[in-house]
């Protein structure tokens, strides 16, 4: 941002998976209040896309979706999609940046794992 001059501004950082492996709910904690409080200090929300890694913590996955829904600069949503896992996401882009209102734009995050099946190349 510095680089680009004093009108430039980040609107939103996207999370793309595998963040939390091994942790446990301190660490939870301390990057969500991290990312609130840069969120807060730069005008930007962020949207996480759960990685496989990120099922290998020491806490309850129901516990770090509730962060993230509660979270208030965080535009996290788990569609009802009757998949299996935590692995597919709906990020809502809206007119006025908020999770409040309509969305303009809905883009679509799945984690992907790349799975050899027999011999790798």
């Amino acid at each position: 941002m510095s680089a680009q001059g004093a009108g430039a501004r980040i609107d939103l950082i996207e999370l793309t998976g595998d963040m939390f492996m091994l942790a446990n709910k301190y660490h939870l904690d301390s990057f969500i209040d991290y990312m609130e409080q840069k969120a807060e200090e730069y005008g930007f929300v962020y949207a996480p896309t759960w990685g496989n890694y990120d099922r290998q913590g020491l806490y309850d996955p129901k516990t770090l979706a509730d962060k993230f829904r509660n979270a208030p600069h965080c535009i996290y949503y788990e569609p009802d999609d009757d998949l299996y896992g935590r692995s597919n996401y709906i990020i809502n882009l809206t007119e006025d940046g908020t999770k409040d209102t309509s969305p303009a734009w809905m883009l679509a995050q799945i984690d992907s794992v790349l799975v050899f099946f027999g011999k790798s190349p």
